[in-house]
């Protein structure tokens, strides 16, 4: 019999981690191991309707040290697990290791951490309260970051990009890093027309949770002076805080589709599904789960030329990247051309058999924790 492996999630909102929790819950079920998966008891994270084997809910608290915690360590614990793997690096998840190692001395099990962003992004936080809430959260993960990283038997990284600055930060515990590529795929079968998308056919598609790295604001600039003359409009997809002045210029520019609130699933579908390319103008990242989704709806990516996107994107191949305003303009036409879509097709195919095969990543993974390989 397989491995029994728990998979956790603590994010207590919407956003790509909890997409990823999705996924790899579904693969592990489908590789036939032993599968408990724990979600936030939250009404804003619902299960997709194509999530497989057993999912437990637990009760949350924004207090970090609520013993509602603590309870989800017990529970955790009574499993018996051959693995714990938190697919996330939330204050909540560092709380949970403390208590699972005070619990589990004699346990022979193995807790893994997935680490999303070695430095924390600059966002927006209009609001006092949530800047001091994020400063609070902060502080208590670094409090605990070395008695967590002494705990854990690995820590995932999800891009060769993240796994070189946790190399660089964090050089004593290096040998327990491990790079377990991020692959996103669609959690729903379903595609659902958003409505505002009603008379557009036509668009690029910038698609994911607004934020200050994400460089929204910029590219509603570049795309309003577009010497591109054509009927092609630019989608913004997603839930978030844009800046006012850029918000008015969204909404007022015909060019420009703003579709500024939470997309469903079945919405994400038809999006990606319909568009000519997602762009991703980011001024910063990690590793991007919207550009492997767009990979396995064999979409090509126009990206800012920064890492992750040049380790993954191969100009003229699955995409392009640039860095000033006229290979940004040059990229709109040249992914329109017949022949690259055609060519970038057959890559992508290529690629997604092999990159991007969620299963092939999880096992070479588990080979790793488990001490097969």
């Amino acid at each position: 019999m397989k491995e029994k492996i728990v998979v956790i999630s603590t994010m207590l909102d919407t956003q790509g981690i909890q997409q990823y929790s999705f996924d790899v819950v579904n693969t592990l079920n489908m590789m036939s191991y032993d599968v408990s998966f724990y979600l936030p008891d939250r009404k804003n994270i619902l299960l997709p309707d194509n999530i497989s084997g057993l999912t437990k809910r637990y009760s949350v608290s924004n207090n970090p040290f609520s013993d509602k915690y603590k309870k989800l360590a017990r529970d955790i614990d009574e499993d018996e697990p051959d693995v714990v793997y938190f697919t996330g690096n939330s204050v909540y998840s560092y709380i949970i290791i403390c208590y699972l190692a005070s619990i589990s001395k004699q346990k022979n099990y193995n807790i893994v951490l997935a680490i999303h962003d070695i430095e924390q992004h600059p966002r927006h936080y209009y609001a006092i309260k949530d800047k001091l809430y994020q400063i609070y959260k902060k502080t208590v993960i670094s409090i605990l970051t070395m008695r967590v990283f002494k705990t854990v038997k690995n820590i995932v990284l999800l891009s060769d990009n993240s796994y070189d600055s946790f190399k660089k930060r964090y050089p004593k515990y290096s040998e327990k890093g491990m790079v377990m590529k991020l692959v996103q795929h669609s959690p729903s079968d379903k595609f659902v027309r958003p409505k505002e998308m009603s008379e557009i056919n036509s668009f690029y598609l910038c698609f994911g949770k607004i934020d200050k790295y994400k460089n929204v604001e910029g590219l509603i600039d570049l795309f309003i002076s577009s010497p591109v003359i054509d009927e092609t409009k630019l989608v913004i997809a997603g839930s978030g805080e844009i800046e006012d002045a850029h918000y008015k210029k969204a909404v007022n520019n015909e060019k420009i589709v703003l579709i500024n609130r939470y997309i469903e699933d079945s919405e994400m579908n038809w999006l990606f599904s319909n568009c000519i390319c997602i762009i991703l103008p980011y001024i910063q990242a990690t590793q991007s789960g919207v550009m492997t989704l767009a990979f396995t709806f064999f979409k090509p990516v126009i990206a800012s030329n920064i890492r992750p996107f040049s380790d993954d994107i191969k100009n003229g191949e699955n995409g392009f990247l640039f860095m000033s305003d006229t290979e940004f303009y040059e990229a709109l036409n040249k992914v329109k051309e017949p022949s690259f879509l055609n060519s970038c097709r057959r890559y992508l195919e290529e690629y997604n058999a092999t990159t991007l095969n969620q299963e092939k990543v999880l096992q070479n993974g588990l080979n790793v924790i488990l001490g097969k390989k």
